[in-house]
């Protein structure tokens, strides 16, 4: 397949799949509006930026964002099934830990799955964070308006991927300046003995995260963890490990045009525990 065919058909499967997932005809054209406005035909059909409110199945109301990364988000979730092979063989959390929450899409479509979990959403970059606030709104989400590292500090917060995909890990004195707090901060913060679920997606951070996880890697269960910029599976287990964990990985999601790749893996010598 050309390429030329090769974008059609991506198109019409996001065409196809937006148009199931969306609760009604006017919910399905805000997200084509939304989707379009990063295309060529943007300038017709969306000139300005704009926030659409929207219905779907997957995720109930969402707001997003035109000419922003929203809907690239959006469609990992919904189009491309981001997290779905991932948590397919996970008992119901009762407490997801999100880090890197962006607008709260993938929080959502959590909390659309298992709606009595406790989400805990961490996330630096001050228009994402009024996005995730919105909507999240009303549900059993804690949000944490700060990055998250090895050590307290205040780094420089860049992005070149667009909404999702701001790092700390970027060329020092460039960006926005954010507070970086650890772990045990946004466990104090989150009230969370226990994490049944920790998502991690903070772009090159990860690294820093896991060198020294020894004070909490043994309260999680499951985690769903993007590697970035050369830390890979290996690493990451070796970390836990020495943390004093063990994990298995029950799913490896290659990305190697997107640059990292996303481990899914449990918690060893748990059995007893009705969670593992």
């Amino acid at each position: 397949m050309g390429a030329v065919q090769q974008r059609v058909a991506r198109y019409t499967r996001e065409v196809i799949r937006y148009g199931r997932e969306s609760a009604s005809v006017r919910d399905f054209a805000r997200v084509m509006q939304v989707r379009l406005s990063q295309s060529k035909a943007g300038p017709v059909v969306c000139p300005r930026p704009v926030v659409r409110r929207v219905r779907t199945r997957a995720l109930g109301e969402a707001v997003l964002r035109s000419h922003t990364t929203d809907i690239s988000v959006l469609g990992e979730l919904l189009v491309w099934d981001g997290y779905e092979r991932a948590v397919a063989p996970m008992p119901a959390p009762r407490t997801v830990l999100d880090l890197g929450a962006n607008t709260g899409l993938a929080a959502l479509w959590f909390l659309r799955r298992w709606p009595d979990a406790h989400v805990v959403c961490v996330e630096p970059e001050v228009g994402n964070v009024a996005t995730l606030r919105t909507n999240l709104q009303d549900l059993d989400a804690r949000i944490v308006p700060h990055a998250v590292g090895g050590t307290r500090r205040t780094a420089q917060l860049t992005t070149t991927n667009g909404e999702f995909a701001f790092t700390i890990t970027g060329t020092a004195g460039q960006g926005i300046p954010v507070e970086v707090v650890t772990m045990d901060d946004v466990l104090a913060v989150g009230d969370l003995p226990s994490i049944d679920l920790l998502k991690v997606d903070i772009e090159g951070a990860e690294a820093e995260l896991f060198a020294d996880c020894a004070g909490w890697i043994d309260r999680v269960r499951w985690m769903v963890v993007e590697c970035h910029g050369g830390y890979d599976v290996e690493q990451l287990l070796a970390d836990c490990k020495r943390g004093g964990a063990g994990f298995e990985v029950t799913d490896l999601d290659e990305k190697p045009g997107w640059g990292f790749s996303v481990v899914t893996a449990r918690r060893v010598g748990t059995s007893s525990d009705p969670l593992s």
